[in-house]
């Protein structure tokens, strides 16, 4: 029957395989460039030895989950909201919806680059909390620009490449609320591009928010009454608290997206902590984002608590 026991096991297993094959490619590594065999055929088996050592510590770097696995380290993610959850692993969001929010780069520019975009999102979680619907799944988009190279001599093109270009990799969140946010205001770290066309710039009473976002709407004072002091202050503490990207957002009609870049799946299992620990580390990110969803309702009915 498969637990959390089971599955601690069998990163305690993964992470003994990958010391120990880890060991064996340092040591005839060693043996190897230093030379310290003679013999041909020897010097051919360690180095036979090295390269099935390198291919035995990726396949033991990460845990392969299977599919009863992975719904159960979901299920126990998600109980941080309690029972009124539903886990669609399937789904997630469509293209259409996502270019809807201009909240990403390049899915604003001409027609040929954005044909050349990729999407996938998956892992879908729909529920209610605190009298709050929400979804939130993996999103992983990029896009292909063809690079080309030119003969100065000649003056002719040829030899074009595809590079892939990573957009974002992380977990997208949608809230509702009982009521409407006035205007659209889209917060998005400095560092990122930004459609201009969009709205104005909105400077904030928060210098320290000012040095991490910039923030447009298409209302300022909408854009005001939603990140009002102690919202954007619990943003920064998000931003500082966890070890993902710079979360960005948009504030539209009843709804507050939340982009957060993660390095990998935000269920990627490592063997090199506790899955428990692993765990927590992922339900106190997403209970620091429901503190951020509660609050924006409380604060939109005149009340707030910490």
């Amino acid at each position: 029957m498969i637990s959390l026991e089971s599955l601690e096991q069998k990163r305690i297993s993964y992470r003994n395989q990958h010391f120990l094959w880890s060991t064996i490619a340092v040591l005839s590594g060693i043996a190897f460039f230093f030379h310290l065999v003679s013999n041909i055929f020897l010097y051919i088996g360690l180095l036979v030895l090295l390269l099935f050592s390198g291919i035995q510590i990726h396949r033991y770097t990460k845990i392969m989950t299977s599919k009863e696995e992975y719904t159960l380290l979901m299920t126990l993610i998600i109980s941080v909201w309690g029972n009124n959850i539903e886990y669609r692993p399937a789904q997630g969001y469509t293209r259409e919806q996502i270019k809807s929010l201009h909240l990403f780069e390049y899915l604003d520019r001409e027609q040929n680059i954005n044909s050349r975009i990729t999407h996938d999102s998956f892992d879908l979680v729909v529920g209610t909390w605190n009298e709050i619907d929400f979804s939130i799944a993996d999103l992983r988009m990029e896009y292909s620009e063809q690079s080309t190279t030119t003969d100065t001599s000649s003056r002719f093109e040829y030899g074009k490449n595809t590079v892939p270009q990573e957009i974002f990799n992380g977990l997208l969140i949608c809230a509702h609320y009982p009521f409407d946010f006035e205007g659209e205001t889209w917060v998005q770290p400095r560092s990122k591009r930004f459609a201009p066309h969009l709205g104005e710039s909105v400077r904030l009473e928060s210098s320290e928010f000012e040095a991490i976002y910039a923030t447009y709407s298409t209302n300022q004072m909408g854009a005001r009454m939603a990140l009002q002091t102690d919202i954007m202050s619990q943003i920064i503490d998000l931003v500082h608290s966890q070890t993902f990207g710079i979360p960005r957002f948009l504030f539209t009609k009843n709804q507050v997206w939340i982009a957060i870049p993660t390095s990998q799946k935000w269920l990627d299992i490592t063997i090199f902590s506790p899955i428990s620990q692993q765990l927590q580390n992922t339900e106190k990110l997403l209970q620091a984002i429901s503190t951020v969803m509660i609050n924006l309702k409380l604060n939109a009915m005149g009340n707030r608590v910490d």
